[in-house]
C-alpha cells in the first residue's frame, strides 16, 4: 500500500563544482594572500550561481563547516493540494 505521505525532494544531492574546487585546493602551496583571494573567487562564483540559476542576489558569507546555529523557529511544511488539471 502505497504512503499517503508527501513526497519531499532533496535540494542537495549531488556535490557542487565550487566546493570540489575548494576540496582540491592544496592550501599548504599557497601564501595567506593567495588563499584568502582563492576563498574570494569562490565566494563571487557561488554569488553569480545564485543569480544566474535562482534568480536571488544575495551575498555569500564562507564559514567554517558545522558553525551555523540552527534555527530557533519551528518549520512549517506546507503541502499543495491542488488537482492538476489537464
Amino acid at each position: 500500500m502505497p504512503s499517503s505521505r508527501p513526497l519531499q525532494l532533496p535540494l542537495f544531492t549531488m556535490e557542487h563544482p565550487v566546493l570540489e574546487e575548494l576540496k582540491e585546493i592544496d592550501i599548504n602551496s599557497m601564501t595567506p594572500l593567495d588563499a584568502l583571494n582563492k576563498l574570494y573567487q569562490l565566494q563571487k562564483k557561488l554569488e553569480e550561481e545564485l543569480l544566474n540559476h535562482l534568480y536571488i542576489n544575495a551575498k555569500v558569507k564562507l564559514v567554517e563547516p558545522k558553525t551555523l546555529e540552527r534555527s530557533m523557529g519551528k518549520a512549517k511544511r506546507i503541502v499543495d493540494r491542488r488537482e492538476l488539471s489537464s
